[in-house]
C-alpha cells in the first residue's frame, strides 16, 4: 500500500510539475506573443508619425510653391483647385501667411470634394495674409465639418470673393469664416450657397470681432433645429458691420450674441435686387472711397471687374522679406531738422558778423573817399602859402585818430561774437546735459535687455567664449558661475522679456561689433510666441539697451509699426511723463554687469512636469517671421564664423508645443547646426521638477547649474574654445562668480539650502550665539549639527556677566566688525556701514567673501523662530 501510494504520489508530482512546466511555457509564449504584439504596435505608431512628419515636411517644402512672390505689388496667384488645397494645407500645418498676399485669377470650381475648413481656432492654425478673389467665385462648395466655412479661423484679410453654389453644414456654418479674429477684415464677399446649422448658420461668418464692409447673402440659410440662431451677415462677437445686406429679411446679427457696431445694414425681399445689387457692384463706388471705416484705411483703389467691386493694391506689406522700410521714417528727419537749424542758426550769428564787417569797412572806406574830397576843396579856396601847410596837417590828424578809433571797435566787436558763440555753445550743452541727465534718470532700467545690454559694452573686445541669446527663459535658466569654475569658460546672457528671433539678430549684429563670441547659444522659446506679442513695454526692453545706431535703427524697423518709429528711436516720448512715479531705484545703477547678465534666483516648487511628447513625432510650422530671422541669425553666424548651438530649455508646456521642437529639430539639421533640447535630456542633466521657480516658467538657481554642468561639458567637446585666459580676465571672473554665489545666499530661506551653500562655496564664516547661558537646546544643537562641514569660527564663551558686557572685534580682510553681547541684546556693528541687533535667544551666523572684499551676509537664527534664517544684512 506504501509502494502504491509513492507511486501514486510521484505520479501526481511529475503531473503536476508538468502541468506548471505547460503552464509556464505557454504564459512564456503568450509573454513573448504580447511583447512581439508591442512591439508590431510600436513599430506601426513609430511608422505612423514618421508618415505624418513626412506628409508635413512635403507640405512645409511646398509652402510658397505659387505663381508670384507674396507681396501686395506681386501677390502669389491661386489659378485652380489644387493652388487653393496647397494653401489650406499650409496653414493647416501652422504657416500663418501673416503679410503675404494672394490673388485669385479665375474661377474655381471645388469638385463636389468635402473641404476642410482653412484654419482651426482649437488648433491655434490661422490664417493672417490676404486672399483677393479678384472679383472671381467658388463654385460646387461642400464642407460637412462642426466649424464648418471656408476658413475655419481668420485673422487676415479676405475681399472681392464670392460664394456660388454648394451646400455648408455644421454645428456653426457660415460662407466665409466660422471665426474671425480682431484683425480680420472680410471685403466685398457674397454667398449665394446653401448654409445649414445646428447650432448656428450665418450666411458671412459665424463669429467676428473685426471688421466687414460691402458683404451680401443671398443663400438659404436653414436651421437644423428650432433653437437654431439664423444671421444673414454675422451670428455673433464683436465686429464692425458696414454696408452689408442680407435676403429675403434675414436677420443680419443675432442681437443677444452680438455686441458689435452695425452702419447701414439692411436686408431685401427681391433676389433680384439682391443679385442686381451685387452684379452692380452695390453701387456708385465713388461714395464708397468717401467713408471711414474702423481698421480699413488701407482701401487704396476701388475698381470693377466683370461687374464686381474689388480693391486694388489691398494688403499688407511682406515687411520680413524686404527690410528697406526706410521710406517709413519721415519721423526720423526730427534730429536731423533739429540739427539742421542748430547749423543754420549758428552760421547765421557768425555770417552776420562777417556781413557787418564787410558793410563796415565798405562804410570806412566811402568815408575815407569822401573826406578826400573835400580836403581837396578846401584847399582850393584857401592862400596857397597857409592853406595848404594846414590841410596836410588836419589830414594826416584825422586819418591817425581814425584807423584808432577802427581798431578798437574791430577788437570790442570781435570779443562780443566770440562771446555770444560761447554762450551759444555753453547754453546747447548745458541744455543738452540736463535733458540727458533727467532721461537718464527716468528711463526704464529693466534688468531685462536694457540694463544687461548697457553693460555689455563694457566688456572687453573678444573676452567672450560663450553668448547666450534668447528670451527670460535664456538669461535665467543657465548658470554663468558654474560655467566659469568647472569649467573656464567665459559667458554673456544677451537677452530680454519675450525676445523674438528678429530682436535676438539685432542683439547679435550689435554684439558681434562690440565683442564677438566664440559660440553663440539660441534659446528657441521664441517659436512659441508667435509675432503678435509685442506690446509697448516688450518692444522697450528689446530696443532701449542697444546705442544709437545701425542695430538699434534694425531694431526699432522690426519692432514697430511706422507711426511708432519716431517714439521708439528718440525714446523720451515714451517716458518722459514719468515724473509722479520715480523711485529710489531710478537713481541707482543696477549691478547686472556683474553677474555677466544672468539672473539667478532663489525659489523651489514642484512643478506638474509633462513629459508626455517625449514620443510625439509631430511637426507644427513656426511663425513665418520668427523663421525667416533664426535663418539670418544662423546665416550671420556661419558669416562670422561663430559656432552656434540651438536648445530648448526646460519648460512645463513643453510637451503641447512639442510640434514646433520637433520642427527646430528637423530645420537645424537642414542648416547643419547642433540642437539641443534639455526636455529630453533629464537623465543627463540631473534635472527634476523641483528645480523650477515658483512661477512655473523659469529655472531657479539649482535647474541653472545643472544645465550649465551639461552644456559646459558638450561645448567643450564639440566646439573650438581657448580656455586659456589672461591674469587680469581671470581676475575679473572670479569676481563675478563669487558676486552671483554671494547674491544667492542672501536670498535663501531655507536652512539646509543655506549650509549646502556655504559648504559649497567655501566662504569664511563665523559662528556667534547669543543668550544660551549654558543651555544648549535641541534646535541649537542642531543648527550646529548643519554647519558640520564648513569651515567656520565659534565665539562660544559665556554671554555676559551681570553688569559687565561681552565685546570682540573681527577684521575680515577691509571690513571691520564689533561684536557686543549686553545683558538684553547682542550687537554687531559693522564700521561705516549697519548694525544688526538680535533681542533674543539665537546665533548670528556671519559670512564673509575673500575674493570681492565684501561681507556677504549676516544671517539671524532665533529659538522663537525655531531657528529658521533670517537675513539681517
Amino acid at each position: 500500500m506504501k509502494t502504491g501510494y509513492k507511486r501514486i504520489g510521484t505520479l501526481g508530482a511529475a503531473f503536476l510539475l508538468s502541468v506548471s512546466l505547460a503552464a509556464g511555457a505557454a504564459a512564456a509564449q503568450a509573454q513573448a506573443q504580447t511583447e512581439e504584439q508591442s512591439a508590431l504596435v510600436t513599430e506601426s505608431m513609430t511608422s505612423e508619425r514618421e508618415k505624418a512628419q513626412q506628409e508635413f515636411l512635403d507640405i512645409f517644402t511646398q509652402r510658397f510653391a505659387f505663381e508670384g512672390e507674396g507681396t501686395r505689388e506681386k501677390p502669389f496667384l491661386i489659378n485652380d483647385y489644387e493652388d487653393l488645397c496647397r494653401l489650406r494645407d499650409s496653414v493647416n500645418v501652422g504657416v500663418t501667411y501673416e503679410t503675404v498676399c494672394f490673388r485669385q485669377t479665375a474661377p474655381i470650381e471645388m469638385e463636389d470634394e468635402n473641404w476642410t475648413p482653412i484654419g482651426d481656432r482649437s488648433e491655434q492654425l490661422v490664417f493672417k495674409g490676404t486672399y483677393d478673389g479678384g472679383g472671381f467665385g467658388l463654385s460646387g462648395v461642400c464642407i460637412d465639418t462642426e466649424k464648418a466655412a471656408l476658413f475655419g479661423y481668420l485673422d487676415g484679410t479676405v475681399q472681392n470673393l464670392g460664394i456660388e453654389s454648394g451646400l455648408i453644414r455644421g454645428t456653426d456654418a457660415a460662407a466665409i469664416a466660422a471665426s474671425a479674429g480682431s484683425q480680420s477684415k472680410i471685403i466685398n464677399c457674397y454667398n449665394l450657397a446653401e448654409i445649414r446649422g445646428e447650432n448656428s448658420a450665418a450666411g458671412i461668418v459665424t463669429d467676428s470681432s473685426g471688421s466687414l464692409l460691402y458683404c451680401r447673402n443671398l443663400g438659404k440659410l436653414e436651421a437644423g433645429t428650432e433653437e437654431t440662431f439664423v444671421a444673414g451677415i454675422c451670428h455673433k462677437g464683436s465686429a464692425s458691420i458696414r454696408d452689408c445686406s442680407a435676403a429675403r429679411q434675414q436677420q443680419n446679427v443675432t442681437p443677444a450674441f452680438f455686441t458689435g457696431e452695425l452702419i447701414h445694414v439692411s436686408s431685401t425681399d427681391s433676389d433680384e435686387q439682391m443679385e442686381r445689387s451685387i452684379q452692380s457692384g452695390y453701387g456708385n463706388w465713388a461714395d464708397y472711397r468717401k467713408l471711414e471705416l474702423v481698421q480699413l484705411s488701407d482701401l487704396v483703389q476701388m475698381n470693377c471687374q466683370e461687374g464686381r467691386l474689388f480693391f486694388e493694391g489691398d494688403g499688407p506689406e511682406k515687411v520680413f522679406l524686404s527690410e528697406s522700410r526706410i521710406g517709413d521714417l519721415p519721423p526720423l528727419c526730427l534730429g536731423g531738422c533739429a540739427l539742421l537749424v542748430l547749423i543754420l542758426v549758428a552760421w547765421k550769428t557768425l555770417s552776420s558778423g562777417k556781413m557787418s564787417e564787410k558793410t563796415e569797412a565798405k562804410s570806412e572806406a566811402g568815408a575815407k573817399k569822401d573826406q578826400k574830397k573835400s580836403g581837396k576843396a578846401a584847399g582850393l579856396k584857401r592862400t596857397e602859402e597857409k592853406g595848404s601847410a594846414e590841410t596836410v596837417t588836419a589830414g594826416s590828424g584825422t586819418a591817425d585818430g581814425s584807423e584808432k578809433t577802427d581798431g578798437s571797435e574791430k577788437a570790442a566787436r570781435r570779443r562780443l561774437r566770440i562771446c555770444q558763440a560761447a554762450g551759444c555753445v555753453l547754453t546747447l550743452t548745458l541744455t543738452f546735459g540736463g535733458f540727458t541727465a533727467i532721461c537718464s534718470v527716468m528711463k526704464n532700467k529693466n534688468r531685462d535687455g536694457i540694463v544687461n545690454y548697457k553693460h555689455f559694452y563694457e566688456q572687453e573686445a573678444g573676452s567672450t567664449d560663450v553668448l547666450f541669446l534668447g528670451s527670460s527663459k535664456m538669461g535665467m535658466n543657465i548658470d554663468g558661475e558654474t560655467l566659469w569654475t568647472r569649467y573656464g569658460l567665459t559667458s554673456y546672457d544677451l537677452w530680454a522679456g519675450y525676445q523674438t528671433f528678429w530682436s535676438t539678430y539685432d542683439f547679435l549684429t550689435e554684439a558681434i561689433r562690440v565683442s564677438k563670441p566664440r559660440v553663440a547659444v539660441l534659446d528657441v522659446s521664441a517659436f512659441s510666441y508667435g509675432s503678435d506679442y509685442s506690446t509697448g513695454h516688450k518692444k522697450i526692453l528689446n530696443t532701449f539697451g542697444l546705442k544709437m545706431g545701425p542695430a538699434k535703427l534694425q531694431a526699432v524697423l522690426h519692432s514697430c509699426e511706422a507711426e511708432e518709429l519716431s517714439d521708439y528711436l528718440l525714446e523720451f516720448p515714451l517716458f518722459h511723463e514719468r515724473y509722479a512715479n520715480l523711485t529710489e531705484t531710478d537713481f541707482k545703477e543696477p549691478a547686472i554687469h556683474f553677474n555677466m547678465g544672468y539672473n539667478s534666483r532663489y525659489g523651489r516648487k514642484d512643478i506638474a512636469y509633462d513629459l508626455s511628447g517625449l514620443e510625439d513625432l509631430s511637426m507644427r510650422a513656426p511663425d513665418e517671421k520668427e523663421l525667416y530671422y533664426l535663418q539670418k541669425i544662423i546665416d550671420l553666424c556661419k558669416e562670422e564664423e561663430i559656432e552656434l548651438l540651438l536648445i530648448k530649455t526646460q519648460s512645463p508646456t513643453w510637451s503641447k508645443e512639442k510640434g514646433l521642437y520637433n520642427f527646430t529639430r528637423w530645420f537645424a539639421g537642414e542648416n547643419d547646426v547642433p540642437y539641443l533640447d534639455l526636455n529630453e535630456l533629464q537623465e543627463e542633466t540631473g534635472f527634476t521638477s523641483q528645480d523650477f521657480m515658483p512661477d512655473a516658467v523659469h529655472l531657479n538657481m539649482y535647474g541653472g547649474r545643472k544645465n550649465a554642468e551639461y552644456l559646459g561639458r558638450y561645448i567643450l567637446e564639440n566646439f573650438q574654445v581657448d580656455t586659456e585666459k589672461t591674469e587680469t580676465l581671470q581676475d575679473k571672473w572670479n569676481e563675478t562668480a563669487a558676486i552671483i554665489t554671494n547674491s544667492f545666499i542672501r536670498v535663501i530661506d531655507d536652512n539646509e539650502d543655506y549650509f549646502d551653500e556655504l559648504r559649497r562655496d567655501k566662504k569664511t564664516v563665523i559662528a556667534v550665539p547669543y543668550g544660551m547661558n549654558g543651555k544648549k537646546t535641541k534646535s541649537y544643537r542642531r543648527l550646529f549639527d548643519q554647519l558640520v562641514g564648513t569651515e567656520y569660527e565659534c565665539w562660544d564663551k559665556a554671554d555676559y556677566c551681570y553688569g559687565e558686557e561681552e565685546q570682540r572685534t573681527f577684521q575680515l580682510g577691509s571690513t571691520e566688525l564689533t561684536v557686543t553681547k549686553e545683558y538684553d541684546q547682542m550687537i554687531i556693528d559693522v564700521k561705516n556701514d549697519k548694525k544688526v541687533t538680535m533681542t533674543e535667544s539665537g546665533t548670528a551666523i556671519i559670512v564673509y567673501d575673500e575674493v570681492t572684499d565684501r561681507l556677504v551676509d549676516i544671517a539671524l537664527f532665533t529659538e522663537s523662530k525655531d531657528y529658521k534664517i533670517v537675513h539681517g544684512y
